[in-house]
């Protein structure tokens, strides 16, 4: 867990957290995203808030009834509209592997919608 200095809130190590902090920690890690990343380095903060939101998402990411295509398609055009580069680098190749188009994924990247989205949307 190392980040450049400029971070202005760089990631907690391991030996710094207070026992709330850990157990949200290691609750990330034995979970589907295995690390402490991205929004969540901030969320250490608030240990019980991380741990709320987080579930929201691993709910909303990992146990869908919407199909991964859709579900990550829409990720990207949220990601663009807020112009969320992490989470947009997270989720175009996860878009990809569901089937969402390279050229769907092109055109949200340039802003555009895309012409061709995938079959069953």
């Amino acid at each position: 867990m190392t980040t450049p200095s400029t971070d202005r809130m760089p990631p907690l190590p391991l030996e710094t957290m207070n026992p709330a902090q850990r157990a949200a920690a290691d609750e990330l890690i034995a979970g589907p995203r295995k690390a402490v990343r991205g929004p969540f380095i901030p969320l250490m903060r608030s240990p019980e808030l991380l741990t709320r939101i987080q579930k929201v998402g691993e709910v909303l990411r990992f146990h869908s009834v919407l199909p991964a295509r859709l579900t990550e398609l829409v990720t990207l055009v949220v990601a663009r509209a807020w112009t969320q580069q992490f989470e947009w680098n997270v989720h175009v190749p996860l878009a990809l592997q569901a089937g969402v188009t390279p050229q769907a994924v092109e055109a949200l990247r340039h802003g555009r919608r895309p012409l061709e989205l995938p079959k069953g949307l």
